[in-house]
């Protein structure tokens, strides 16, 4: 799973998190620009619509198994509606 996928998981179980705290009734947590209807309201949607480097990635140390943890900083913009 590359960086971005990882944000978008995070980001979406955060909202949903937040959304379901907030409010007195079940609320949908959808990302924009999917095909699909509509959901009921309430409902929120996400849009990510900026993740860039900020910096140059670290490697760590090249394992016997030919693994390697890479991390570096991202900038990222998220739209957040609720309807």
């Amino acid at each position: 799973m590359d960086y971005v996928q990882q944000a978008k998981g995070a980001l979406y179980e955060w909202a949903r998190t937040r959304a379901q705290l907030a409010s007195s009734w079940p609320v949908t947590v959808i990302w924009a620009n999917q095909n699909g209807p509509r959901p009921e309201l309430p409902y929120v949607v996400l849009s990510l619509i900026s993740l860039a480097k900020i910096a140059r990635d670290v490697r760590g140390a090249l394992r016997e198994d030919g693994s390697q943890t890479i991390y570096g900083l991202r900038r990222g913009t998220l739209s957040i509606d609720v309807y």
